[in-house]
């Protein structure tokens, strides 16, 4: 069906069609800005140009795939690694198996690929079609601290009357976190410095498989990112760094009208217990300061316990998917399998 497919490297010049084929396949304009940001100053280009590929049909370009190259270990050996993003099809060769064959042509070109994100159907066929695999065992768990919003949504008129008894009636399964005096060590943090490259030096064994969090990555994911709104804030014990957390805020508001936060980061030494409870203490603080309903994280069963703790809950329904591609003549299929060796959080999967 595709013997005149032809996939090919990314040009510059290719660009403005790119934007095009984005627009018309998901109806929303690509901001320049955003690309700028993913591509044109992302530090962790192997050759210093965007890893994309191009679909070419009878002359004219159908799709594309891009790779974003991040810093990764697997037992602290960095790997070449990528997260698949704006994998496109424009509507008139859609149906056309275009997107598994660049799939395969991905597997081919790069030893491990992975994406967080994809409709059910879509992650169903391309399972049956390719050789790349699903990963289970992670969790999103979601933290409510004011059903406010859900309430006036489905009883309009009665819930603003029925907020207050809703409180206490939900006491129990709503987080409530401490005030700032109990979190003195917590700061928010402005700048991104050499302590966070120490820090990750000392925390990398804990998290075999995972994004490297240096300093330089978490200066271009965070700082540089031109759409989102980020704070940091980092738990401080005689000037040394135990921990930080990274929170999202500012994202429109859900169908049922909740403000979201989303705990992006949080790093520290998984045994340190103390440490570990200050930093989901204080991410639920800084949530609910900037206005936000619930506050959403992902883990896996083996690391949920400071959440649970603080009455994060799962909804399996809401649970990522996470799949990806890997050559298992060069990597253990059994480790890269296993999900409690991973690393993976929020912000692995809003690219």
């Amino acid at each position: 069906m595709n013997s005149d497919l032809i996939i090919r490297p990314f040009h510059c010049r290719d660009r403005e069609e790119l934007w095009l084929i984005f627009q018309k396949a998901f109806n929303k304009d690509y901001d320049p800005a955003l690309w700028e940001w993913k591509f044109d100053n992302n530090p962790f280009q192997p050759s210093g140009a965007p890893v994309i590929y191009v679909a070419e049909k009878n002359g004219e370009i159908a799709g594309a795939a891009a790779l974003l190259p991040v810093p990764f270990q697997v037992n602290q050996q960095r790997l070449p690694f990528y997260w698949g993003t704006d994998l496109m099809v424009h509507p008139r060769f859609q149906g056309l198996g275009i997107a598994q064959t660049m799939y395969r042509h991905l597997s081919k070109k790069h030893e491990i690929i992975m994406s967080i994100g994809a409709s059910e159907a879509a992650l169903q066929l391309l399972l049956k079609k390719t050789s790349w695999f699903k990963m289970s065992g992670f969790k999103r768990l979601t933290c409510y601290l004011d059903p406010t919003p859900f309430l006036k949504n489905k009883i309009p008129i009665m819930g603003s009357m029925l907020c207050p008894l809703s409180k206490w009636l939900l006491k129990p399964f709503l987080a409530h976190p401490p005030g700032q005096d109990q979190l003195v060590n917590l700061r928010e943090i402005k700048k991104i410095g050499p302590e966070f490259d120490q820090l990750w030096e000392e925390v990398a064994p804990y998290y075999p498989i995972s994004v490297c969090r240096t300093r330089q990555y978490l200066q271009w994911r965070y700082q540089a990112d031109p759409g989102k709104k980020y704070t940091f804030y980092g738990l401080l014990k005689n000037k040394k760094l135990l921990g930080y957390f990274v929170l999202e805020s500012g994202r429109p508001l859900t169908k049922n009208g909740f403000s979201e936060g989303m705990l992006m980061e949080l790093v520290a030494k998984p045994g340190d217990n103390k440490t570990m409870a200050i930093l989901v203490q204080g991410a639920l603080r800084a949530a609910k300061n900037q206005g936000c309903h619930l506050v959403r994280c992902i883990t896996t069963s083996g690391r949920e316990t400071p959440y649970r703790r603080e009455k994060f809950f799962d909804l399996p329904q809401w649970d990522i998917r996470f799949f990806g591609s890997a050559d298992f003549n060069k990597i253990s299929k059994k480790l890269i399998k296993n999900p409690e060796l991973w690393m993976i959080t929020f912000g692995d999967s809003c690219f």
